[in-house]
């Protein structure tokens, strides 16, 4: 079996991005040009209320694997 050579390692970067939202920002567009633009693999947000999250769960094409857990404490 022959799995091929392993990638160098400039050729492994992973990208995390992570954003304090703030709970009460309605600016759904531009937080999701923001993050689709990041090229990040894994984006972490903070303070993200349930309207945005609906939004962003929608609308972030790139990032089809998502778990939300948005609350409003």
């Amino acid at each position: 079996l022959y799995v091929g050579m392993a990638p160098k390692a400039a050729d492994a970067n992973f990208r995390i991005m992570t954003a304090n939202i703030n709970s009460r920002n309605r600016n759904f567009q531009h937080i999701a040009r923001v993050l689709e633009e990041s090229g990040a693999d894994v984006i972490v947000l903070q303070e993200l209320a349930p309207p945005m999250s609906y939004y962003l769960a929608k609308n972030l094409k790139n990032y089809p694997h998502q778990f939300v857990d948005p609350r409003m404490d």
